[in-house]
């Protein structure tokens, strides 16, 4: 997830939290001018899936949420962090986990900044 931030030229920073250690959050920043002049942060966190797999059986989830700002420049940053995830995400849509395969997520309708839900596949 860093190095996709890094390649997007978005600065971030990692909350010393411990409710969510594998989290990191943007700095304020405009992601594209052609969305006007907003500025959004987002929150990014990487969890361990449970409600169908069992504990420790090493499939995760990308949580993507607006944290402050304008909605647009979040869509915006939204697509493309999944672009730039799009080789992990397609990975896991091709890694059974549990047995059963499924497609990546369709991305969150407008006006849906929470609980954007990102597969992850695991090596």
């Amino acid at each position: 997830i860093t190095s996709v931030l890094t390649e997007l030229d978005i600065q971030f920073e990692s909350p010393a939290s411990t409710e969510q250690p594998l989290s990191v959050m943007t700095k304020p920043c405009v992601v594209s001018d052609a969305m006007g002049f907003g500025q959004m942060q987002a929150m990014i966190s990487l969890a361990e899936t449970s409600a169908c797999d069992a504990p420790g059986s090493g499939s995760y989830r990308i949580d993507v949420a607006r944290h402050s700002g304008d909605t647009f420049q979040f869509h915006a940053f939204y697509r493309q962090l999944r672009s730039g995830l799009k080789e992990i995400i397609e990975g896991s849509a091709t890694q059974p986990a549990g047995g059963t395969t499924s497609p990546p997520p369709e991305p969150a309708a407008p006006g849906a900044d929470a609980g954007a839900l990102l597969p992850m596949a695991t090596n």
